[in-house]
């Protein structure tokens, strides 16, 4: 199985020995000027979602022999964005392929605060690019596991999953 790799304007496909057997000039898909992306993403299956700093997700597929570019997607509507709120942390990035859910820390900043610690959890439905959750942190939050974990369904587990991410609506 070959493997695609690469950013911004070029691609890499690996052999299964790790050796480069084609590579790809594509088109820019973010202006490391304007908006640059964090260079850590999330991966549904062959979709990979690139947060930018300003707030927008650029989805990379690499199901074909040449990545494809998906329009940008909001994170923020008009009033988080009155509201400085912001993506940020050294991996403020996940998704759950099963649920097709990605998460992203938030926090309220202002420019080049993209390391700052989430205050806030928030969950989008990449099908529908829509906001499903806000989940306030009861400790700010600096980074996600990045790995998906089966937490069995106790009454102890429900409530460190409430105490270590506390939500109004439980």
């Amino acid at each position: 199985t070959d493997v695609m790799v690469g950013l911004f304007d070029r691609a890499i496909v690996l052999d299964e020995e790790g050796r480069a057997s084609s590579r790809i000039r594509t088109h820019p898909f973010f202006d490391p000027k304007i908006d640059p992306v964090m260079e850590k993403a999330a991966r549904i299956e062959n979709r990979w979602f690139f947060i930018s700093f300003q707030g927008w997700v650029h989805e990379v597929d690499v199901t074909g022999p040449e990545p494809e570019f998906a329009p940008r997607w909001a994170l923020l509507d008009e009033g988080d964005r009155a509201d400085s709120w912001l993506p940020g942390g050294p991996q403020p990035v996940a998704a759950h392929a099963g649920l097709g859910r990605l998460y992203v820390l938030m926090h309220q900043g202002g420019v080049d605060t993209h390391k700052q610690h989430g205050t806030e959890a928030w969950v989008y439905d990449v099908n529908r690019q829509q906001r499903v959750l806000r989940v306030p942190m009861r400790n700010p939050g600096f980074t996600y596991l990045g790995v998906s974990i089966e937490l069995p369904a106790t009454q102890t587990m429900r409530a460190f999953c409430w105490w270590c991410w506390p939500s109004r609506s439980a």
